[in-house]
């Protein structure tokens, strides 16, 4: 799993807009987000069916401390 990776370009009222690298844009409530995005703020974006949630979870949680320790999925095994 690879997040999709964005940056907020908007917020107004309870929306805010992210625009993904390959140029699309979402518009999304901002309670949708974990803690709350700022203007420009880079935000990673995952999609997993609702069945696979708990296990998507897991996995961008793995990958978030394998960037924090600087290591590498296979290092971390």
């Amino acid at each position: 799993m690879t997040p999709i990776s964005a940056t907020v370009t908007s917020i107004e009222q309870d929306i805010a807009t992210v625009q993904c690298v390959d140029g699309q844009t979402l518009r999304l409530p901002l309670d949708a987000f974990a803690g709350t995005p700022t203007l420009n703020t880079p935000v990673h974006i995952i999609v997993a069916p609702v069945q696979a949630t708990d296990a998507a979870t897991r996995e961008l949680s793995r990958h978030i401390i394998n960037e924090f320790l600087g290591s590498s999925p296979t290092q971390a095994s």
